[in-house]
């Protein structure tokens, strides 16, 4: 009889556990393997068995321990999902090096190809190659010890803030605080998944709980230079909370109601910010993108654009522009417009491609969102998730209606620090999939699915 060779169930679960070499498992295997044997054991009590001989026979059921933990083992194994790591760096360097084409070349003429200096592209590489350094760095972190700290980094942004009001921090000389609460904020939505996660469960009050959070920050919007930071932020927090709300998180009633409110909320929210505290500027482009009255003043970009996509073929490059007031080159000066210069260079048929390429790639990282089996790690992907997609749905337009400024494109737009955040957050991503079978937040009673799947 297996029960003869342990002196008791912990002794048992022990010798299972010693075959499993990732320790963060041994916790929830110990209970899965404990309440099978109590159930088991309940279940021949009522068949009149003693106590001693139902433990000892729900023991023998359960199998040698080495054998069961060597299939624990394979279950509880973390894996790291390769296709993300190669997909990510590969579409980096090839857009990398796109991007620094366009920027580089066709100074004088958007058709033509004139080299100037390759060191600007090999410095993005080299930007590219340390980011991928960093996502892969991040991916054995376990994500659950960064998120814990979700509700300090936002202590830590809003101090950010107020250091950054004019006659706090004399202007930022003491120490660049506005730069760094701008980066903090671009982190922001990533916490908020955290915050959404202690607050889940408790009704409306975890709900207004986590819409403070996103409202707080916005009172300093008026020291908020940078719009983009701003639009990411509002769009991001507010797709993860409705995300949030229709999951059930809060479980609250009238979730559909509640999410509504809460679009046309934000959507109020951000036109009262930028038309009392904004540069008119961005309301200008607002109403130039829609009703160009401005061509060649205010409303001069947006005039630019909308000819080149009126004489953009769907193969090929556009038809040269016979009008002397356009000069396209001024799309070479404007940042994260590669969606436009791909359909003037090559087509529409380019951008489309382009554009296939992200939605191929947001589709596949959606579906591993929806396979997390725990609301932590659901709440990290879906929350990184929000933010490359927002990012990049805000670039699309940036480059079609020119409204929004946008952040920066994942794995495109040029600087050492946005394509290290990017990769810091696919890293995150890496890390809840590694380990997407072992934090659970419900455990269940180890089913006969998985026994029979032990036993064979």
């Amino acid at each position: 009889m297996f029960f003869l060779e342990y002196k008791s169930i912990d002794d048992y679960i022990d010798k299972i556990c010693e075959q499993v070499r990732f320790k963060k498992a041994h916790n929830q295997i110990a209970k899965e393997i404990e309440n099978h044997i109590i159930e088991q054991k309940e279940s021949f009590l009522k068949y009149g068995l003693n106590e001693k001989e139902a433990l000892e026979k729900a023991i023998n059921e359960m199998g040698d321990a080495i054998l069961v933990g060597e299939k624990f083992n394979e279950v509880y194994k973390p894996k790291i999902n390769w296709n993300i790591i190669f997909f990510v760096s590969i579409i980096s360097i090839i857009f990398t090096i796109v991007q620094g084409l366009f920027s580089l070349y066709a100074k004088n003429s958007v058709y033509d190809i004139y080299p100037t200096n390759t060191k600007y592209i090999i410095w993005e590489i080299t930007n590219i190659l340390i980011g991928i350094l960093v996502m892969i760095l991040v991916c054995y972190i376990d994500f659950t010890k960064i998120l814990k700290y979700s509700f300090f980094m936002y202590i830590i942004n809003i101090t950010l803030l107020i250091l950054s009001i004019p006659n706090v921090n004399s202007y930022n000389m003491w120490i660049g605080t506005e730069r760094m609460a701008m980066i903090m904020f671009c982190f922001l939505p990533l916490f908020f998944g955290g915050i959404v996660y202690s607050n889940r469960d408790i009704g409306y009050k975890g709900f207004f709980n986590c819409l403070i959070n996103i409202l707080f920050p916005i009172i300093f919007v008026n020291h908020i230079k940078d719009r983009s930071v701003l639009i990411f932020y509002i769009i991001s927090t507010t797709l993860i909370l409705i995300y949030s709300i229709n999951k059930g998180y809060f479980k609250i009633k009238n979730k559909y109601l509640v999410s509504s409110v809460i679009i046309l909320t934000f959507i109020l929210i951000y036109i009262l910010s930028i038309y009392f505290f904004a540069d008119p500027y961005y309301l200008i482009r607002i109403k130039m993108s829609f009703f160009n009255t401005d061509e060649l003043g205010s409303g001069y970009v947006n005039y630019v654009i909308s000819e080149i996509l009126k004489n953009s073929k769907f193969i090929g490059s556009m038809i040269p522009l016979n009008n002397l007031d356009i000069d396209v080159n001024v799309i070479n000066k404007l940042n994260d417009m590669i969606i436009l210069k791909l359909i003037m260079k090559f087509g529409y048929l380019s951008a489309i491609i382009f554009i296939s390429i992200f939605l191929i790639f947001f589709t596949y990282i959606y579906n591993i969102c929806k396979k997390q089996k725990s609301v932590l790690g659901n709440l990290a992907c879906m929350s990184i998730f929000m933010m490359l997609f927002t990012q990049f749905i805000t670039t699309v337009q940036l480059n079609i209606f020119y409204i929004f400024p946008s952040i920066g494109l994942p794995f495109v737009s040029e600087g050492l620090i946005y394509k290290t955040y990017v990769m810091f957050n696919i890293g995150i991503f890496l890390s809840a999939y590694r380990q997407k079978s072992i934090f659970q937040d419900n455990l269940k009673i180890f089913n006969l699915k998985v026994k029979l799947e032990l036993k064979n």
